[in-house]
């Protein structure tokens, strides 16, 4: 309201198949491209024109917010233009109760020339959301495993190229190059082609996961003992090597 002295700030509601779609609109001042490339970011805190006018900085509540919509397994964007006001999409699952997790079987290795995953060989998290990973690596600290994070797809290539992990954590919503071409190029890749690719995103495209490859796809949020289950049913070494450490396995009964 406050970056609306003239005109209509709106809300309007819709669905969409599963989604609830909920948009907040004004006629204000609008954001300049330079701040809306930013505006998502974590309690971005750049300041420009706007921010010093109304001395604050306008993008904590929108990051905030985005991060609720992706606890509930959906996404918020943003379009403006300075002075043309601005439109932020809330897009979320319009039955909350619902199961928000969907596996797929395994997909038969590839290459059985290709090393298998040592059990000592690390579990690579691939999401360009801070909050994501530190949540992931938690969960799998907490069972004893040991994990490398990335948050940009070309770094995570290498990563994997020079770890040889038990598999690959990834998310498929990220800047270009995204998770999807991740995954084409992880199968294209000698060395990697058998490694086991979780899909862990808020993407429902299940067939386009199934036709580049991924072993399995789940859906944000996250749900902790889907993951884990996932993990070890795909990847036996880890299993074993809980099991022979003695260690409990933090996962519900399915």
């Amino acid at each position: 309201m406050k970056f609306t002295k003239g005109g209509l700030v709106s809300l309007s509601a819709s669905i969409d198949g599963e989604w609830l779609i909920l948009t907040v609109a004004d006629t204000g001042c609008g954001i300049s491209a330079e701040r809306l490339a930013t505006i998502l970011d974590s309690f971005g805190a750049h300041r420009n024109e706007t921010a010093s006018k109304y001395d604050e900085y306008p993008g904590l509540g929108v990051a905030l917010t985005q991060r609720l919509c992706n606890l509930m397994g959906g996404d918020l964007t943003v379009e403006s233009e300075i002075g043309q006001g601005a439109r932020f999409t809330i897009r979320v699952r319009n039955d909350l109760s619902a199961s928000p997790t969907v596996a797929v079987e395994p997909r038969p290795t590839a290459d059985a020339a290709i090393e298998p995953a040592r059990a000592e060989s690390p579990i690579l998290v691939v999401d360009d959301d801070p909050a994501a990973l530190d949540l992931i690596a938690r969960v799998l600290h907490k069972e004893g495993f040991a994990t490398l994070l990335s948050r940009d797809v070309v770094d995570a290539i290498s990563r994997a190229r020079e770890n040889n992990p038990a598999a690959i954590i990834l998310d498929v919503r990220m800047a270009q190059p995204d998770g999807w071409e991740a995954l084409r190029l992880i199968r294209q890749d000698d060395r990697l082609r058998s490694t086991k690719v979780i899909l862990l995103t808020v993407d429902d495209d299940f067939a386009k996961g199934r036709v580049l490859g991924a072993d399995a796809h789940l859906l944000k949020p996250i749900d902790k003992d889907s993951l884990l289950r996932c993990l070890l049913r795909l990847c036996p070494a880890l299993r074993d090597r809980q099991t022979a450490e003695g260690e409990k396995i933090h996962v519900a009964t399915a």
